[in-house]
């Protein structure tokens, strides 16, 4: 589906609140208006598929004095419209993942050791009609800073 025309407003807001021993809690609120502008398409003057009215995070981050950072999360990603296909609109549910990232930073912050674990609770969700989502992943990563 091609749509040549549309318009997307997005507001969101982030509220952080620092705890004891180095721990910190985080949320974030998002609200998307999507409208399709495009007269000669499919689901013309209706929602943009793939972008969900409502999302959010909700995350606990702990951090210490060796540079290290864990951060573990929860987010949240609202129905959405499929693409209008051959069967018309669909809509996607929501549905919620749970992720996990651990960061150290050693030597004057030169280099940052970063290892991330996505979907922990390994969560059956759609990304489009009939195409799944990921299941568990994890991802490792270097920087060297110059």
């Amino acid at each position: 589906m091609t749509i040549s025309k549309a318009n997307v407003d997005r507001v969101s807001a982030t509220a952080n609140v620092a705890l004891l021993y180095g721990f910190g809690v985080s949320a974030t609120v998002v609200y998307s208006h999507s409208k399709n502008e495009d007269a000669g398409s499919i689901g013309f003057d209706e929602a943009l598929p793939y972008i969900p009215e409502r999302s959010g995070q909700l995350a606990l981050t702990w951090v210490n004095e060796a540079n290290v950072k864990a951060t573990l999360a929860a987010n949240y990603t609202g129905e959405r419209q499929g693409d209008g296909g051959i069967l018309g609109p669909e809509v996607l549910d929501d549905y919620w993942t749970l992720d996990a990232n651990l960061i150290w930073e050693p030597i004057d912050k030169r280099f940052a050791l970063e290892a991330s674990a996505f979907n922990l609770l390994d969560e059956d969700f759609e990304v489009a009609p009939g195409v799944p989502g990921w299941g568990r992943a994890v991802k490792g990563s270097l920087k060297i800073r110059f």
